[in-house]
C-alpha cells in the first residue's frame, strides 16, 4: 500500500489550467478535469488581466485628453474584470460537475509572463491550442473560434518555449476517449528522454497506443 501511494504522489498533484474568453477554454478545462480524475489531483483556474494590452489599446494620448484616456482604461478594466468573474464561474461549475478539487486565482500583467510565473508551482499546465489571453485578440470577423478568421495572441509559443512544467495544448472540442494514440519523437537527447518519461508519468494510468519515432541527423532514423 505504501508503494502504491508513493507512485501516486510521484505522478501529478497540481494542474494549472489557463482561462481565456474563447471556446478553447472549455476544452482545456474538460481536459484538466479528466487528467485530475486520473491522478486524484487538484486544478487551479487562472485568469490574467492584461493591463499592458488595455493600456496599448488606448493609444497615444494627445494633450488635454488624459482624463478621457484614464476613464477609457478604467471602463475596459471593469469590463474585463466582469469577464474574468464569468470565466471563473464557468470553471468552478465544470470542476464541480466533474467532482474535481479546484481553486481560483487572478493575476495582472503580461499574460504569458504571469502564466509562466504561476506555473512554477504546478506539475503541468493546460491551455487551449489557440490562446486569446491578450487584450484585443478574438474570434475575428466571423465571431466563431477555430476558423481562419481567429486572431489569437502569442502567449502559447512563449509558454511552450519557457515553461519548466509540461504543457498540454488542447484542441477545440476535445472529448475523452477510452483509448488514445500517441506519437512520440525521440532523438536520443536528454530532452527527448525526459519527454518520454514525463509522458509515462502523466499517462501511466490510461490506455494508450504509443508509436515511437526515432529521429537523427544521419538519415538513419
Amino acid at each position: 500500500v505504501t508503494v502504491g501511494r508513493a507512485v501516486r504522489v510521484a505522478m501529478i498533484n497540481r494542474i494549472l489550467v489557463c482561462l481565456d474568453k474563447s471556446t478553447y477554454t472549455d476544452a482545456a478545462v474538460d481536459y484538466a478535469c479528466w487528467l485530475a480524475k486520473h491522478h486524484d489531483a487538484s486544478v487551479e483556474g487562472l485568469v490574467v488581466l492584461d493591463v499592458e494590452g488595455i493600456n496599448r489599446s488606448v493609444g497615444p494620448v494627445p494633450l488635454g485628453a488624459m482624463r478621457f484616456a484614464k476613464t477609457s482604461v478604467a471602463n475596459k478594466e471593469e469590463n474585463y474584470h466582469a469577464l474574468m468573474e464569468e470565466l471563473l464561474e464557468n470553471f468552478s461549475k465544470r470542476c464541480e460537475e466533474a467532482g474535481v478539487r479546484y481553486t481560483e486565482f487572478e493575476m495582472q500583467g503580461a499574460p504569458a509572463n504571469a502564466i509562466l510565473e504561476e506555473s512554477n508551482y504546478f506539475d503541468c499546465v493546460v491551455v487551449g491550442l489557440r490562446t486569446f489571453f491578450t487584450y484585443g485578440s478574438g474570434a475575428g470577423a466571423d465571431g466563431e473560434y477555430g476558423t481562419d478568421d481567429d486572431e489569437p495572441g502569442d502567449s502559447l509559443e512563449k509558454i511552450m518555449d519557457q515553461s519548466l512544467a509540461p504543457v498540454f495544448a488542447v484542441p477545440l472540442n476535445w472529448k475523452p476517449d477510452a483509448e488514445f494514440s500517441a506519437l512520440i519523437a525521440l532523438n536520443g537527447s536528454p530532452h527527448s528522454m525526459r519527454a518520454l518519461r514525463q509522458f509515462a508519468r502523466l499517462y501511466g494510468r490510461c490506455k494508450v497506443r504509443v508509436t515511437l519515432m526515432h529521429c537523427s541527423d544521419d538519415g538513419n532514423g
